[in-house]
């Protein structure tokens, strides 16, 4: 049986494919790109139970302090294993500030920050406010409340000097303490937005000049260097009291008695990692030395150069990490081969807590999981993919002709469609269960957000292109095409069945999976046959009887 077939090129639907392109292209270029914002001190969230650490920062901009936040870096996370989180260097706007906060303290989500101000009649005031970041369940995206900014609590005593605060599950703490020899330290307990007072070590008012206060995952401590490179601690452990005042449990301690601490007029500053203790200290005109102290003596864990004054650390203490990030102004000198900014840039560092290996150095990022750079490559592959697609859709229209062995005859495109359904249901089937991502998780928003909807799509198009091409070598058809009765042959000029061969399943399957559109215009084409059937000399057909009566051709409305 001979077939005449016309092929007209389709402008229309490749000029449609082509002002998706551009489309795309908008959206890349009105991507906004967030400010990020700016840094002085820090604090993160003591490690609970399994789940994920949070740190937060308190950033200056131009007029106001920014409280940023740290969300947990990428990990595999309970219960699934599955891993989730935000990308290194990660720092999100969370809320803002009209005056410098003078501590924060961090437990699970919640921040708490504590600036001295002056209230209307003049009279200094120590003001707590709180925050907390909220899961959105779409990726790694955050919300915080209150919407609208802090929340206000109980201010503190304006008295003394505020040595730091912490957080942990029976709530917030603060330690003040005058800057005078001999000055009483205090430990103030919120509750139910009154400040309690809590017993303190009996011989600790003598240090509260060189007091330094780190979160731990037990409570706090209270560090205080001396001049001669040791220094006293002091370990609070503190024990949920309901409505009660927490049981609080203290233990005493020396800190490098080796005297390998640095001295001098430059304060140290500690943090708490991982239930290590680590130092921070000035070396020089933007250096920081860090090292992990213990009792017997300290050791340099790294070095850092180039910082600015306003350089602060956070820990992220559940993944062993400490951030460090300060502000770099308009003026200052940019890496080599980074591109031009507006505005001032944060600069972070991501390192180890146990080694120092730097894990993260370059500016901030302040996009969402995708980013301006994933959605530009995704334009550029819909875009090459289209002009590829448009190129093939306008090339052709001349006349052509082909025989197909008797007793067959170009399968409908329904029939088609619903073969390729199938194929493409059976390659999605086996992306998910390869990333161990269900089926019907792909229908929800965050697997495109963190990714993983791309990641399912480009495994599903290589495993059905694999499947398709073996398939249709082995036995001529794909697993569709065999549920719908149909195959694909090789077309020769004297109607002789035929197998397509290697390379044709091999091309027609890679055009098919890689450029739908290709495929989708067999079923608007009056000839029934795609331009992946042209170029790879191939038809796809049904088997009837010739004896019998000859099927009626099938409606290409």
């Amino acid at each position: 049986m001979t077939q005449r077939i016309r092929n007209s090129p389709w402008i229309l639907p490749a000029r449609m494919l082509a002002i998706v392109a551009c489309c795309v292209l908008a959206l890349v270029a009105t991507t906004a790109r967030a400010e990020p914002p700016m840094t002085t001190r820090g604090a993160g969230a003591p490690a609970a139970d399994s789940a994920p650490s949070h740190a937060w920062l308190s950033l200056p901009s131009k007029n106001e302090w920014i409280i940023a936040h740290v969300p947990p870096r990428r990990q595999a996370m309970p219960p699934d294993g599955k891993v989730r989180g935000a990308a290194d260097g990660t720092l999100r706007r969370a809320a803002s500030l009209s005056i410098e906060p003078a501590a924060l303290a961090a437990f699970g989500e919640d921040v708490y920050v504590a600036a001295d101000d002056v209230d209307e009649t003049g009279k200094a005031v120590r003001r707590v406010w709180t925050l907390r970041a909220v899961n959105t369940g779409v990726g790694d995206l955050w919300s915080y409340e209150p919407a609208d900014g802090l929340r206000s609590l109980r201010s503190l005593p304006a008295d003394g000097r505020l040595v730091g605060m912490a957080a942990s599950s029976s709530g917030l703490v603060a330690i003040i303490a005058a800057d005078s020899p001999m000055s009483r330290v205090r430990v103030l307990w919120l509750n139910r937005g009154e400040w309690q007072d809590l017993a303190t070590p009996r011989d600790i008012d003598r240090w509260g000049a060189r007091l330094r206060c780190v979160a731990t995952r037990e409570g706090f401590m209270l560090v205080a260097p001396d001049d001669s490179g040791s220094g006293r601690a002091w370990s609070a452990s503190l024990r949920d009291g309901k409505e009660q005042a927490p049981a609080i449990t203290w233990s005493d301690g020396v800190v490098a008695r080796d005297r390998s601490l640095p001295t001098g007029a430059a304060p140290v500053e500690f943090v708490s990692v991982g239930g290590r203790l680590i130092s921070i200290a000035p070396a020089g005109p933007g250096v920081r030395v860090l090292s992990g102290v213990d009792a017997a003596g300290s050791s340099e864990l790294a070095k850092l150069e180039g910082l600015e004054p306003d350089a602060a650390i956070a820990p992220l203490d559940s993944q062993g990490r400490l951030v460090v990030a300060w502000t770099r102004g308009e003026g200052s000198p940019r890496r080599p081969g980074e591109p031009p900014m507006s505005g001032r840039v944060v600069e972070m560092i991501e390192l180890s807590a146990n080694t120092g290996r730097v894990l993260y150095d370059a500016p901030s990022r302040a996009d969402g999981p995708v980013t301006p750079g994933d959605l530009g490559l995704l334009g550029l592959v819909l875009i090459v993919a289209m002009g590829v697609a448009l190129v093939l859709v306008v090339r052709g229209g001349e006349e052509t002709e082909i025989s197909l062995p008797p007793g067959m005859a170009l399968a409908e495109p329904g029939r088609r469609m619903v073969a390729s359904l199938i194929d493409g249901l059976i390659a999605l089937v086996v992306a998910s269960r390869l990333r161990g991502t269900p089926l019907l998780e792909l229908a929800s928003p965050g697997t495109f957000v963190t990714g993983e909807l791309v990641w399912v799509l480009a495994i599903g198009i290589v495993a059905g292109a694999a499947l398709g091409a073996m398939f249709e070598f082995l036995t001529g058809r794909s697993i569709g095409k065999a549920m719908v009765g149909c195959r694909v042959i090789r077309t020769t000029p004297n109607g002789e069945p035929a197998r397509a061969s290697l390379w044709q399943v091999l091309l027609r399957n890679a055009m098919k999976w890689t450029l739908p559109p290709l495929s989708m215009l067999a079923l608007v084409e009056p000839s029934r046959r795609s331009r992946v059937d042209l170029l790879t000399r191939t038809a796809v057909v049904v088997e009837y009887d010739p004896d019998a009566d000859e099927p009626e051709p099938a409606d290409d409305a």
